[in-house]
């Protein structure tokens, strides 16, 4: 755990270097580690050990199965046995009741017969008298007797059953007859049976025999008879049902066993079947099961370290980028484990989760995933870096209308929050500032009182819910939030990557050119989701349903179907991902094709994002600029073939932003940015070295070297040096000394981008070329930009109309210094940015000085010639004081915002003036514009002289006549009228020169260098710097940082002994003085740089924690600039870390040169020196040359833009001896940014007017 807090310190240096990105650390946070540390331990393993049982009861169920289907065979063929038994008996059976029913239905017929015989003769008997009989034929008193045996009450069989006895039982007819027809067929005693048998069987005792005997009594005798046959039968039919009832339930019962018997057997052929359906069936998960077994326990062994780099990637690298993540991960954890069984991020989460958060709009790059896994794991608040919002929409799109989204400016904020907290919501605080209202402390500190149970929120205490959950959102690209609160946070940072947001631009483009192909792959992909997460609870279900069955599951035919249909389902699920898998194939290798178009887009979003470095007025959202990616579609150019409409996507995207942004940029950083762009669209394209382009960008100098040739300063042989030290340009330095023609030809020449480079160097590479050029003519750089791969050519071929359609205009200035900027970030992203500056040129300045004006103001005043001399000229004069600035200091001493209003009020007073005076009051007019009107923005002394000297030289009574010339070339303009002093402009202006300004042509090639050094060092820091750098940049940023550090280190000289120094001094005379302050103020200088880089390196060692200053001394020393720290301490200088430290002493290395000037002063007046005055060198001259055989002033030589002026004999000299005529006053500065680095003035010797040199900037300077 410390290795990981230790390294994420390390890391978290290196980020702020590279990316200035600040991420702390902090005791509180370790102590939060190892919390979750234990947390996810404890949690982690008892779902390993959940997942373990699951699998292993899976196996055991498997493998229980396989051994019961030999016990189920077995089983079953005795059950076959028995079944076949059952059968047998079932079928003899079968016979027994078929008889006895054959003989059922035989005497139910029979017994029907005769019943229809008795309702006959009754009907007959009905309509007689019955009469007496003396004695009854033969047949009919057995007839009668067998009546009166049938009549019997309960089987008490009469003996008498004699014929007189049956007439009395026959005297009653109606009631006989009703006792035979009601008698009681259901309940016959047996003994009456048994009575009855002898009668019936008697042959004589049947109906036909009695009617031969005595047709008066056969009626009656029939009936008897009859009834007595029918009776009969039904008595036997009854006696054979219930015989064969006894038989049908035999053979039920018998029949039901049987089915009982083969039911068990069916029952048991099923289970066997099944049993190994399911075997078969899920073989494969046997396998894939028992391996993952064997994985878990392997993991189960290496838990405990899995979990530690888990809990480190949640607490500490959410706040890093990707490649910082991939080191910490790759490089810095891992390799420290001996074993790990699965990447420890898998262990918190799955394809399933994952694919469920993608449904819901979570982006599916690696970092998004990795940001979501902390998110959901972390026990600390997640703070969300989401400048492009699209955390927040994944956020919304989670917890849809479950979540309560609020901002700290709502009037009700703290209700909201209050709410949740109660209810256990989940809250999200969106767009939070850097610095939180001291009230939200103890919500993000989770500071809970009560044991617990309650939460302080300001003056309220409110019961605390544990499911309440908040989440904090910024749109802030780069906030440095305090360590307290990060410490209380876990920072997550959604900031779109350049992979991601490629991905996202890729299905847009794709959307728009192939609407059915995105529709497709959108639903394709989706699809794929649900079956990740549907196959995951197919699995579940499986070994769930597997694992609750209890005891002989085989048994259970509706689970084991359930299985099998699990599987099924999951394996039908799974040819459908397969067959899927490659239907997306196919649509990812169309989508393919517009690839580059998205990649584009991406790599020129990222250049814009990173112009805000530059000012902070600079920022572009990302909803902004998708806006002007989807015009540019709709724009491009529309060709048959697939790439011919690529290559037209790119050309109108690029021009689009190119568009778009460089109307919300100033002049002065166009160049920059178009710069910028076209090196990192030939980066990515691989046609420039990531060393060649970081050699272009810093181009390091050789320092104190002496050119051998007279056309090339000291300072470019320094950096030919240099440049040949590079294998690509190894012997350079000596090819030039050996053919000084062609390369003086080249050197020399009006624009040398356009020529070719002398020998073989003209087959280098452009931007190998573009390296010579710049240690050769750095001037030119600006103009040979632009023969890179002709960008703006292309650009210009696509050109569009820009959009016109505004609703809300805003007026703003840029801040003077990025801390003073405070224009809100979301509308400097939304807003469509244009900058309105003023014109370039002499041409344009003047004739937007003269449009101030029209016909009507040039007839105002009554002496027309007059004003209208005068008025041209202030508008020359405007024209020239406004353009003036882009020389720099020479133009200016100090910046100046002159405006249009200083020159209509000019003009105001001009009239006022004319009007009022019989002559032109030129002294007045002259003092109240460049002291008043003018003069009231100006600071300097010497520039206050310079705006005198123009007005002297513009506001001349020649100028009525005619004879002014306003420039080399150009007069002052005759009387003429409005539209006339416009096409005098155009016909007679010559063309752009610092000739115009009073200026020799050298300050145009100084302001030209000076303009691309700045160029480069901007497009250096504007280079990505990413872990690692990119495109073969040699060394890291660190390492650079360190080397410098070790160099400066070891230059330094030790420090003066005052005390030893000032015990050797006799006399402190004034140059003593000097002396001892200058020993001091060194001694102060180099232990500052030493005590800076002692700490510096010490928090590079990890050993103290790195401080804004530290940060700024790194990124100094990175561009090869004095840091500020150093700077206020030393002695001026323009130069870089390489000449800081001074070899020799001379003027420009005093910290104070006015105190060995005034020491000269001192030393004279006393009378102490053994020589009067004192020799200085390294003085330098800009704007004019010296001619040393003359010792006067002389115009500069072309191109030698600071000539070193010879060594000078100093003295002091009273005033009165002073000389005044034909002398320059020349100011002199520490360095070229004049201002306030003014030293002392010199008098120097001139031929020419001292005006010239005053409009001429001319001036001494110490550093060049």
């Amino acid at each position: 755990m410390a290795h990981v807090h230790s390294s994420v310190n390390d890391m978290s240096r290196h980020y702020l270097t590279n990316d200035r990105r600040f991420n702390y650390t902090t005791p509180k946070t370790f102590l939060g580690l190892i919390s979750l540390y234990s947390k996810l331990l404890s949690t982690k393993h008892k779902e390993l050990q959940g997942k373990i049982e699951r699998l292993q009861n899976g196996l055991e169920k498997l493998r229980t199965t396989s051994s019961q289907v030999d016990a189920l065979k077995a089983k079953l063929a005795v059950q076959e046995v028995e079944l076949q038994k059952k059968n047998d008996e079932a079928d003899k059976l079968i016979k027994i009741v078929e008889a006895e029913t054959e003989k059922v239905s035989i005497e139910n017929e029979m017994a029907n017969e005769e019943k229809r015989k008795v309702a006959i003769i009754e009907a007959e008997v009905s309509k007689r008298q019955l009469k007496s009989f003396g004695s009854p034929p033969s047949g009919v008193s057995n007839v009668t007797a067998a009546v009166m045996v049938l009549l019997s009450q309960n089987g008490k069989i009469p003996k008498d059953r004699s014929w007189k006895t049956a007439k009395v039982m026959m005297a009653k007819v109606d009631q006989f007859l009703d006792q035979l027809t009601n008698y009681n067929k259901e309940d016959i005693h047996p003994d009456v049976i048994k009575a009855l048998q002898p009668y019936l069987e008697d042959p004589d005792f049947n109906p036909d025999f009695i009617r031969s005997k005595s047709v008066a009594a056969a009626g009656v005798l029939d009936t008897g008879t009859i009834r007595l046959l029918y009776t009969f039968h039904l008595v036997l039919r009854d006696s054979l049902e219930a015989q064969l009832a006894e038989l049908q339930a035999q053979y039920e019962k018998a029949t039901a066993e049987k089915v009982k018997c083969q039911m068990e057997a069916d029952a048991t052929t099923v289970t066997i079947q099944l049993a190994n359906r399911l075997v078969g069936g899920l073989s494969s998960e046997k396998v894939r099961w028992a391996e993952a077994v064997a994985e878990l326990r392997n993991c189960e062994k290496t838990l405990p370290g899995d979990i530690l780099i888990a809990a480190a990637f949640i607490s500490y690298v959410g706040c890093f980028t990707k490649h910082y993540r991939k080191e910490l991960m790759d490089k810095m954890w891992l390799p420290s484990l001996s074993k790990y069984s699965v990447h420890p991020i898998k262990l918190l989460t799955d394809d399933a989760t994952i694919a469920r958060w993608n449904n819901e709009g979570l982006p599916s790059d690696k970092m998004s995933t990795e940001n979501a896994i902390i998110l959901t794991n972390s026990d600390r608040w997640p703070l969300l870096i989401d400048p492009q919002l699209q955390g927040i929409k994944w956020i919304k799109a989670k917890y849809g209308e479950m979540l309560r989204a609020v901002r700290l400016d709502q009037k009700n904020c703290l209700e909201v929050i209050e709410s949740a907290i109660l209810k256990g919501e989940t809250v999200l605080i969106e767009s939070i500032p850097e610095n939180l209202d001291p009230v939200l402390d103890p919500l993000i500190g989770k500071n809970l009182i009560k044991k617990g149970q309650a939460l302080k929120l300001g003056d309220r205490e409110i019961e605390y819910n544990q499911d309440f959950q908040l989440i904090l959102q910024t749109k802030l690209a780069n906030p440095h939030y305090k360590p307290e609160l990060q410490a209380q946070c876990t920072l997550i940072n959604f900031t779109v990557t350049r992979d991601g947001l490629e991905d996202q631009l890729l299905a847009e483009v794709v959307k728009a050119e192939r609407p059915d192909l995105e529709e497709l792959k959108f639903k394709l992909t989706k699809q794929q989701n649900d079956f990740k997460i549907e196959l995951k609870q197919l699995e579940d279900d499986l070994l769930s349903r597997l694992s609750s069955a209890a005891g002989n599951f085989l048994g259970d035919t509706a689970l084991v179907e359930n299985l099998e249909h699990t599987k099924a389902t999951a394996q039908e699920i799974q040819e459908k991902v397969s067959e899927a898998r490659v239907t997306s194939q196919k649509i990812d290798e169309a989508r393919e094709l517009y690839r580059p178009a998205a990649s584009r887009a991406s790599l020129l979003y990222f250049i814009l994002n990173d112009l805000h470095k530059i000012n902070p007025i600079y920022q572009f959202s990302l909803k902004a600029f998708r806006v002007v990616f989807h015009k540019a579609i709709e724009r491009a150019e529309v060709k048959d073939d697939v790439d011919g409409r690529v290559k037209a996507l790119i050309n109108t995207i690029t021009y689009s932003v190119f568009q778009y942004t460089t109307r919300g940029l100033f002049e002065k950083d166009k160049l920059i940015f178009s710069a910028q762009m076209t090196f990192q669209i030939l980066s990515a394209k691989g046609e420039i070295g990531g060393l060649e382009l970081d050699y272009l960008l810093r181009f390091p100098t050789t320092p104190n070297v002496v050119s051998p040739l007279g056309f090339i300063s000291n300072n470019s042989w320094g950096s030919i040096r240099s440049l040949s030290q590079v294998d690509e340009f190894r012997n350079l330095d000596r090819e030039i000394e050996g053919n000084p023609k062609r390369w003086r030809v080249f050197c020399e020449s009006e624009a040398p981008e356009k020529e070719k480079l002398p020998g073989d160097w003209k087959n280098k590479t452009d931007v190998q070329q573009l390296c010579i050029m710049r240690a050769v003519r750095p001037d030119r750089m600006t103009h040979a930009i632009h023969w890179l791969p002709r960008l703006e050519k292309k650009l210009d071929q696509n050109a569009l109309s820009a959009h016109t359609d505004y609703r809300v205009f805003m007026s703003a200035e840029p801040a003077n210094k990025p801390e003073n900027h405070i224009l809100p970030q979301g509308i400097l992203e939304s807003a469509i940015k244009i900058t309105n500056e003023p014109p370039r040129g002499m041409q344009a300045n003047l004739h937007k000085a003269l449009s101030n004006f029209n016909q009507d103001t040039l007839e105002m005043c009554s002496r027309e010639n007059e004003f209208k001399s005068l008025l041209f000229s202030l508008c020359y004069f405007h024209a020239c004081v406004a353009e003036r600035r882009k020389f720099g200091a020479q133009g200016w001493n100090r910046p100046y915002p002159f405006n249009t209003g200083d020159l209509t009020i000019s003009v105001n007073v001009l009239l006022n003036y004319l009007e009022a005076n019989s002559q032109v009051p030129w002294e007045d007019l002259r003092y109240l514009f460049g002291e008043i009107m003018y003069g009231g923005h100006i600071t300097d002394d010497w520039d206050r002289r310079l705006c005198r000297t123009y007005l002297e030289e513009f506001l001349h009574p020649n100028q009525l006549d005619g004879e002014l010339m306003l420039a080399p070339g150009f007069c002052s303009p005759p009387n003429q009228d409005y539209v006339g002093y416009h096409n005098y402009i155009d016909t007679m202006l010559p063309p752009e020169s610092p000739h115009l300004y009073g200026l020799h042509p050298n300050a145009e090639i100084g302001f030209l260098t000076m303009t691309s050094e700045q160029l480069f060092k901007t497009v250096f820091e504007l280079q990505p710097r990413d872990m690692g750098g990119s495109g073969g940049v040699v060394i890291t940023r660190e390492d650079k940082v360190k080397q410098t550090l070790d160099e400066i280190v070891d230059k330094l000289p030790e420090p003066f002994n005052m005390t030893d120094i000032m015990s050797k001094v006799e006399e402190r005379t004034p140059y003593v003085v000097v002396a001892f302050q200058e020993c001091e103020r060194m001694n102060v200088l180099t232990k500052t740089i030493r005590t800076s880089l002692k700490e510096l390196d010490l928090g590079f060692k990890g050993e103290l924690k790195m401080t804004p200053a530290m940060e700024e001394l790194v990124n100094s020393l990175f561009l090869d600039q004095v840091p500020e720290s150093w700077v206020k301490l030393a002695y001026a200088s323009t130069n870089g870390l390489n000449r800081l430290l001074p070899s020799t002493v001379w003027l420009a290395g005093f910290f104070n040169p006015q105190s060995f000037l005034t020491a000269i002063m001192q030393s004279t007046a006393r009378n102490s020196p053994p020589r009067e005055g004192a020799y200085i060198h390294g003085l330098y001259l800009e704007g004019a040359s010296w001619d040393i055989e003359n010792s006067i002033l002389v115009d500069s030589k072309l191109k030698d833009l600071y000539p070193q002026m010879p060594v000078f004999h100093i003295k002091a000299i009273t005033q009165d001896k002073c000389e005044s005529r034909n002398i320059y006053e020349c100011p002199m500065y520490k360095t070229r940014q004049r201002g306030p680095t003014y030293v002392w003035t010199l008098g120097l010797k001139t031929k020419e007017k001292p005006s010239k040199w005053v409009l001429g900037g001319v001036a001494l300077l110490l550093q060049v």
